[in-house]
């Protein structure tokens, strides 16, 4: 029932309309769950289910970590994610729908409406269930995936990060994530991005590092603002959220910084950035071509925490997965 307070809120809602499917077990050292999407797509388009695989096999290893994905995937699951009443299979409804409800949130000065979040206890917060710290806090130890055989590595390709300048505010925002270790990550961030500004701004303060956490498997609406331009600058992507849902986003404060991250997350990442770089990529990207290596930021890894039994969400972005998303909301601002 809206608002969604998690992704797996939200996927029980979409099993409820048959618009999810469970796999028992994807062999993506063969790139079965690639060639699924492709498959899924070319035949049923935006009526592909989402789902999730209970086992993925990985560079020899099978991972007992469900992998989720798909789940965005046509303006029916758009229309349900922002809270429209009567969901339709009919796209182009739904896609007015979704812009129609999206619209609402904005107010005659031109803002979205906001509901700041709160900070809920760390007993309330199911992304703590797990902590990891040290060498226990290894990336490599959960199934990411490689979507493509030319893609540099495994990535993690549904990142939310949390990041918070003086200057600038805060910033929630989706970038690419390259593994290149068990304690090391990419962090790319475009030269137009709000995350490449907080960068600069704390280079030009002389910071040797910028704390940062990055969440995985956050509700919809969250979710959402992380993957578009919807706040300016140094906006609070969850309180537009909070805005969008009717009530506020629990967040919770980190283990290795102040930073608060989703509650209901099923993975949190926390690190911080060097004012380093390094060859990144390359990497399929959502319009179907294969993203050029580049030289960008990593994270070193600090902690990792999660729930009991986290699910990885996944985005197979070369297929146009997930790519009906942020549709509406691209739709929906003003001129």
């Amino acid at each position: 029932m809206f608002p969604y307070n998690s992704m797996r809120d939200f996927v029980a809602e979409l099993e409820k309309r048959n618009r999810f499917i469970r796999i028992k077990e994807i062999d993506q050292d063969v790139y079965e769950s690639t060639a699924l999407i492709y498959k899924m797509l070319e035949r049923l388009g935006d009526k592909a289910p989402g789902f999730l695989a209970e086992r993925t096999k990985i560079g020899g290893k099978w991972f007992d970590t469900p992998v989720v994905g798909n789940i965005y995937n046509g303006y029916d699951t758009v229309a349900l994610a922002f809270g429209v009443k009567d969901v339709s299979d009919v796209s182009i409804d739904m896609y007015h729908a979704a812009v129609d409800r999206i619209q609402t949130f904005l107010q005659p000065d031109g803002r979205w409406k906001e509901i700041p979040p709160v900070e809920v206890k760390r007993e309330k917060a199911p992304c703590k269930e797990v902590v990891l710290h040290g060498d226990d806090a290894d990336v490599l130890k959960f199934p990411w995936i490689k979507n493509s055989p030319l893609d540099a590595a495994q990535y993690i390709s549904a990142g939310s990060f949390v990041m918070q300048d003086p200057e600038i505010g805060k910033n929630l925002g989706t970038y690419r994530i390259h593994i290149k270790g068990p304690r090391k990550i990419g962090a790319y961030f475009t030269n137009q991005s709000h995350g490449y500004a907080m960068m600069m701004k704390a280079a030009d303060r002389g910071q040797d590092t910028v704390p940062v956490a990055i969440a995985v498997g956050i509700d919809p609406i969250s979710w959402m603002m992380s993957s578009t331009r919807l706040a300016d600058m140094g906006v609070d992507e969850f309180a537009v959220a909070g805005g969008f849902r009717g009530k506020p986003v629990e967040l919770v404060k980190c283990e290795t910084n102040d930073l608060l991250v989703p509650a209901h997350a099923e993975f949190i990442i926390e690190g911080e950035i060097p004012m380093e770089v390094e060859e990144e990529g390359p990497y399929g990207e959502m319009f179907g071509y294969l993203g050029k290596e580049t030289t960008t930021f990593f994270v070193k890894v600090k902690a990792i925490t999660h729930r009991r039994n986290p699910w990885v969400f996944n985005i197979y972005c070369g297929a146009g997965s997930d790519s009906n998303s942020t549709s509406a909301i691209d739709g929906s601002l003003p001129d």
